[in-house]
């Protein structure tokens, strides 16, 4: 049995989201054989009814609550000094005391950080024992790149010195800690080379599906009160990449679609709608519905999910679980990328707004000449099971035991 600590910037329960499914199943899966302790953060007043939850899997427990007010002026102090963004949105005193106690009381055997800004409450100490992994999930200062590109001045240039200072410190992470993982080999690839000396320490452990929970074997009402043929797109709807995907699908593609299907819905279904995003509501045939309980009957219920990310790192869980459903599902080149699916086999990919409307049109017109939806649920059996993942990371703890000892 190890004593394991994890550190993630947000509580991993309810796993409704990218980064909270990944830490969750892993420390699922780690509480069974091991004594695990958890360190968090809380931006959601709906999540602290899911602490106790968590509290029943771990031995010791810290979940401390972030003001988002305090945060940003920590941000600009942070911009005052040159430091990564990222970084002081992320920093607490409080928590930071609660990992050097747990440290100094514990004295962990592994100590795995999920996304970067967390590795701040570990690097550059001293003594501390056991392994340190950095599991980055994917290249961040990447995606702050995206973002100047697609800006304009100050954002771009707020944007472009927060890759900047961000790929400094996730470099000095790097060098600090024995291993550095990403979602997948795509995000390995890149990272070695924008830090060449991480070379050999990166490993790619991509993310899983719970097979079982996204199943179309499961029936589900029609969540739809129009009795439509609708698309339907998941995800938290104040995060820049899922907001510019959406807003491109309504300006964009969509009217195409409705010159020759005007009755064909969009339903934009995730917590936390911008007012840019609500904007798009206004429209006769895009329904914006905030927080649901439960996206799956969305999913079940449509057509077909799309995925028209124009800004993306690492791997989209809204596609692999829309394909675990046995839905058609179609995907732009930045949110297929670290999918390994076949287009045209096992999904649908779209470069532009055109061939995007084409593919509706054919699922539409029922003339797609192979069966997508149950190969889309074949490939995830075959390729994203979550035990296939754990026996992963069980296996880089051993290659790091191994070269330690």
């Amino acid at each position: 049995m190890a004593k394991i600590l994890v550190l993630t910037q947000r509580i991993p329960y309810p796993p409704n989201k990218g980064e909270k499914i990944r830490v969750f199943q892993f420390i699922k899966h780690w509480c069974l054989d091991n004594e695990l302790h958890l360190g968090c953060f809380v931006d959601d007043d709906n999540d602290w009814q899911y602490v106790k939850t968590l509290e029943k899997i771990c031995q010791t427990s810290c979940f401390t609550g972030l003001n988002k007010k305090t945060s940003y002026l920590r941000m600009l102090r942070g911009l005052i000094r040159g430091e990564s963004l990222s970084t002081a949105f992320f920093y607490s005193g409080k928590f930071q005391k609660w990992v050097d106690e747990t440290i100094e009381k514990v004295k962990p055997d592994i100590i795995i950080i999920f996304s970067s800004a967390m590795a701040q409450y570990i690097v550059g100490q001293r003594g501390i024992p056991g392994i340190k992994i950095m599991d980055f999930v994917d290249v961040d200062s990447d995606k702050w790149a995206q973002y100047a590109k697609k800006s304009r001045f100050p954002m771009s240039w707020v944007y472009a010195r927060e890759a900047r200072k961000l790929l400094e410190f996730d470099r000095m992470v790097a060098r600090e800690t024995d291993a550095s993982v990403f979602v997948t080999r795509n995000e390995v690839d890149l990272f070695n080379r924008l830090a060449p000396e991480n070379q050999g320490k990166s490993h790619a452990i991509p993310n899983g599906v719970d097979l079982d929970y996204f199943d179309q074997r499961h029936q589900f009402e029609n969540p739809s009160e129009e009795d439509c043929s609708y698309l339907v797109f998941t995800g938290i709807m104040d995060y820049k990449p899922n907001m510019d995907a959406v807003t491109w699908m309504v300006n964009h593609v969509l009217p195409l679609v409705w010159q020759k299907n005007p009755d064909v819905f969009f339903y934009i279904v995730g917590s936390s709608p911008s007012d840019k995003v609500k904007a798009l509501g206004k429209h006769d045939r895009v329904v914006v519905t905030g927080r649901v309980p439960d996206v799956r009957p969305f999913v079940s219920h449509a057509i077909a999910a799309v995925a028209p990310l124009r800004i993306a790192r690492g791997i989209q869980n809204k596609v692999l679980e829309a394909m675990a459903m046995g839905k058609i599902t179609i995907v732009t080149p930045f949110a297929l990328e670290g999918i390994e699916a076949e287009p045209g086999e096992e999904l649908l990919l779209a470069r532009d707004e055109q061939s995007f409307a084409s593919h509706i049109f054919h699922i539409l017109e029922g003339t797609l000449s192979v069966d997508i939806a149950k190969q889309a649920r074949d490939c995830v059996e075959e390729k994203y099971s979550w035990q296939s993942r754990f026996e992963q990371y069980d296996k880089l703890f051993t290659l790091i035991n191994k070269v330690k000892q």
